[in-house]
């Protein structure tokens, strides 16, 4: 199974109305990050105090084969990088408990922000592809079936 179940959807339209990204190889590790605030005043202690400030999602980057004759091409990812166009996104990563007919999903706005195409290899060619978070939300989904 190409990139282990990994599905990535776009969504160009109102209402939201996702197409599904074809031959997805590889996705790298989504994480998102609080910024650290410092909350120490002087007292009898000796230990610093911190907060969680306002969150920051990585780049999402994924690779993904060059084939042509797709719903979601390599070629209009390329278009869409050129447009700088904000639109919803979809990440569904299998369930380890269901791999064939649940997934764990994560909606949000990005606009692509990199497109990248490598040199052929063994008669596959990539191209890697990275979107910017340009929304105020950032949804997990917990494990159902699409």
């Amino acid at each position: 199974m190409i990139g282990n179940g990994i599905v990535i959807e776009v969504s160009t339209s109102s209402p939201v109305s996702y197409t599904t990204i074809g031959q997805i190889m590889e996705l790298d590790q989504i994480e998102l990050v609080a910024d650290k605030i410092a909350r120490t005043y002087h007292s009898s202690s000796n230990f610093k105090r911190n907060a969680a400030g306002m969150v920051e999602v990585s780049d999402i980057s994924f690779t993904l084969l060059h084939k042509s004759g797709l719903d979601e091409s390599p070629d209009d990812l390329y278009d869409r990088v050129t447009v700088g166009t904000t639109y919803w996104w979809r990440v569904r990563i299998p369930d380890t408990e269901n791999p064939t007919t649940k997934y764990e999903a994560f909606e949000f706005q990005a606009s692509a922000g990199r497109w990248a195409i490598n040199p052929p290899r063994e008669d596959d060619q990539t191209v890697e592809v990275t979107l910017y978070i340009d929304g105020t939300t950032f949804s997990h989904l917990q494990p159902t079936t699409y």
